[in-house]
């Protein structure tokens, strides 16, 4: 965001201050007219939550508090005799261990997928009401799951009849029906899979 090293504008983390005072890139493009709006996470630790956006369409999912971080992943980076692989993969069944029961699943489908729903929904309302306006334009919708893999676990594969097939989560594009880049190529890649 604001175009510098995390080590000069101390934001180490996404639980660090991203201090109000650092410039960023919303907030030229803002002064040179553009339209800047948000919708989704940015990792806006601290009062501002917009850093130089116009608006924002959507809150965020994570909090914008210093407490964010739990005490757990600071022991596990301490070496607290934690495999940090393992929790850190899955920290919200690390996390529930001990408070729920054998007939709890936790981390198999969670709020951030309804997150990123209410995202791309206002995303593409508010691109359908600008319609065809000349003004410059600068849109970020960063979502949480792009980066997690949204297949259907191997126990529910199972109890799926032969002809269920299961895609991933992607937005698509209205005028093709296929999930694309700006470019036209497709993104993300796709993953489909069949019993």
């Amino acid at each position: 965001m604001a175009g510098r090293h995390a080590s000069e504008i101390g934001a180490w983390d996404n639980g660090a201050l991203y201090a109000a005072a650092q410039p960023s890139m919303a907030n030229y493009l803002s002064n040179a007219g553009y339209d800047t709006v948000m919708s989704g996470k940015m990792h806006f630790i601290g009062p501002d939550q917009l850093h130089g956006f116009n608006r924002r369409l959507t809150t965020d999912i994570y909090s914008s508090d210093f407490n964010w971080v739990k005490q757990e992943w600071i022991d596990i980076k301490k070496n607290q005799g934690h495999d940090y692989d393992e929790v850190m993969s899955n920290r919200q069944a690390y996390n529930a261990k001990g408070y729920t029961g054998e007939g709890v699943h936790i981390g198999q489908w969670h709020n951030a997928l309804s997150y990123d729903e209410e995202t791309h929904f206002r995303s593409l309302e508010y691109l359908r009401a600008r319609g065809n306006k000349p003004d410059p334009l600068c849109w970020s919708p960063p979502t949480t799951t792009r980066t997690r893999r949204l297949a259907c676990p191997v126990a529910w594969r199972a109890k799926a009849s032969t002809s269920t097939t299961i895609y991933t989560a992607t937005i698509r594009n209205s005028s093709t029906s296929k999930p694309t880049r700006a470019n036209g190529s497709i993104w993300p890649p796709t993953r489909r899979i069949a019993k």
